[in-house]
């Protein structure tokens, strides 16, 4: 099943990169999310979700549901899961990752779906 998306979440960062004067870039959500819904032989090579906000990153899992949480203030190198540590700032970051994947009817994981068999399965 292909979704008809009647407009893109996002912008043209041409402007912003070139150092042109711009608007800047209008987003409906707050962050930055990253979804892949499918294993792949790259990146983490699993299937996940992310969000960048202010200095926190949360990765989460969608094949087992494990969240990691990193403040790239303090750790650039992403070795220290925070999300034990700081679970409402976890949390809070997951409700603004599920929300955003519901409202744009994003593709869900399911076990043996890869990019080249089925990239829009629900």
């Amino acid at each position: 099943m292909k979704i008809k998306l009647n407009k893109i979440d996002g912008g043209r960062l041409k402007n912003i990169i070139l150092n042109k004067e711009n608007n800047g870039v209008e987003r409906s959500t707050d962050g930055l999310l990253f979804h892949v819904p499918y294993k792949n032989g790259i990146a983490l090579k699993r299937t996940y979700s992310a969000v960048r906000k202010g200095d926190y990153k949360l990765l989460k899992f969608q094949d087992n549901g494990e969240l990691l949480l990193f403040n790239l203030a303090d750790e650039q190198k992403e070795q220290k899961n925070l999300a034990l540590a700081n679970p409402n700032k976890a949390k809070e970051l997951e409700t603004l990752i599920m929300e955003y994947l519901k409202e744009v009817h994003a593709p869900k994981w399911k076990k043996g779906i890869t990019w080249k068999k089925h990239p829009s399965a629900k």
